[in-house]
């Protein structure tokens, strides 16, 4: 098991940040890290991505959002880059402290393999 611990000062980040002070690593059949959390008011199962630089989110999940134009490209693990629909701030709940959030996520369009 490896553990991870680090403090920080909370005022150098946004206030809508959560400090999460310790993180334990257990081997595990699943290679990936999945949440729930509350999006647009529906629950949706995410994957953590800790290598991402942005947040994505498919259209349909994003439906009642208001959609901005991105000049943002993303390019995939394997070099392929997809152009997206936009962007937008959503709002998210954490349904386990009931906390909500505006985080902004990058859309992209149903049929580009993020669903």
């Amino acid at each position: 098991m490896n553990t991870v611990s680090e403090k920080f000062d909370s005022e150098e980040f946004d206030s809508d940040l959560e400090d999460i002070r310790v993180v334990n690593s257990i081997a595990s059949k699943e290679e990936n890290i999945y949440a729930e959390l509350l999006i647009c008011d529906n629950p949706v199962k995410i994957q953590i991505d800790c290598g991402a630089t942005v947040n994505v989110l498919p259209r349909s999940v994003a439906e009642k959002t208001v959609i901005q134009p991105t000049k943002t490209l993303l390019q995939m693990w394997n070099k392929a880059v997809v152009k997206p629909v936009g962007e937008a701030k959503v709002p998210i709940c954490n349904p386990v402290t009931g906390r909500q959030y505006r985080c902004k996520f990058v859309i992209v369009g149903d049929d580009q393999g993020f669903v």
